[in-house]
């Protein structure tokens, strides 16, 4: 059985940067705060209690 080529998805490049964020972190803290800043920069809503914990 052939399995049809994979077409790149939609979601793809932003998890792609969210592996690489989390790979390459130099602490829990400030990982998760390059992640709120990623997932802001892009307009995901995030709960009000993120935003605070990241200032």
């Amino acid at each position: 059985m052939k399995v049809p080529a994979a077409h790149p998805q939609p979601f793809s490049k932003p998890l792609r940067e969210i592996a690489r964020i989390i790979a390459e972190r130099e602490s829990d803290e400030v990982c998760v705060a390059r992640l709120i800043q990623y997932l802001d920069a892009r307009g995901v809503p995030l709960p009000p209690s993120r935003r605070e914990a990241e200032t």
